[in-house]
């Protein structure tokens, strides 16, 4: 039996996407990022937590349980970025929707 996945409606995912640009999260100083994760995965009634893999260096863990067993699904990626280099012709930081896409730092 197929399960379907949470969902959230697009202008939702834009506007987390967004504020994660808005919050600079270089190597090494991810940990407020990766609170406000958390607390946005908490908020949609996720149970999630940070673990500490290095001083200052948490990784976000979440789960949604569908109350049954069968196969499990992992989703790894990272919560830090560069820092901006030249060529930024707007704030790096400052996200802006440029034809249907969002521009910003790290987003992609």
């Amino acid at each position: 039996m197929r399960h379907s996945p949470p969902t959230w409606p697009r202008d939702e995912v834009a506007a987390l996407v967004a504020e994660l640009v808005r919050r600079p999260s270089p190597s090494g100083k991810e940990a407020a990022v990766a609170a406000y994760i958390a607390a946005w995965l908490r908020d949609a009634g996720i149970a999630a937590d940070l673990v500490d893999t290095a001083p200052g260096r948490p990784n976000v863990t979440a789960e949604v349980s569908r109350g049954t067993s069968g196969r499990s699904l992992l989703f790894f990626g990272h919560t830090d970025t560069a820092l901006p280099t030249e060529g930024w012709l707007t704030d790096p930081y400052a996200p802006q929707h440029r034809d249907g896409r969002l521009v910003g730092l790290g987003a992609q």
